[in-house]
C-alpha cells in the first residue's frame, strides 16, 4: 500500500492501494484495480475508471466524475459529482456544492 503525505502539483494515476493524507494539485485518476483513501485534499478533477475504488474522507476541490467505480464520499466535494457509471454511496454527513 503506498501513502501520500507530501505535496504534488501535477497529474497522478493510482493503480494499487493508496492513501493520500497529503495535497494533490492536478487530476487525480483511479484505474481498474485502484483504491485510493482521501483523507488530504485534491484541488483538482477526480475520475475513477471502471473497477476502481474512491473512499473520500478529506476534501475535493473540482469535479469527481465516476466512470464505472465504486465511489464513497464521507467528506466534502467543492465541484460537481458525476455519477456516469458504477455506483456512487453518499453519507448523510457528507457535503457537496457544484459551485453553480
Amino acid at each position: 500500500m503506498a501513502t501520500i503525505r507530501d505535496r504534488i502539483e501535477q497529474d497522478i494515476k493510482i493503480d494499487e492501494p493508496t492513501t493520500l493524507f497529503g495535497l494533490v494539485v492536478g487530476t487525480v485518476t483511479v484505474r481498474k484495480g485502484g483504491n485510493l483513501q482521501v483523507h488530504g485534499m485534491i484541488n483538482g478533477r477526480v475520475l475513477l475508471e471502471s473497477g476502481s475504488e474512491v473512499y473520500i474522507h478529506g476534501m475535493i476541490n473540482g469535479d469527481v466524475i465516476n466512470e464505472g467505480g465504486n465511489l464513497v464520499v464521507f467528506g466534502a466535494i467543492n465541484g460537481k459529482l458525476h455519477k456516469v457509471a458504477g455506483t456512487t454511496t453518499i453519507d448523510s454527513r457528507a457535503t457537496i456544492r457544484d459551485g453553480s
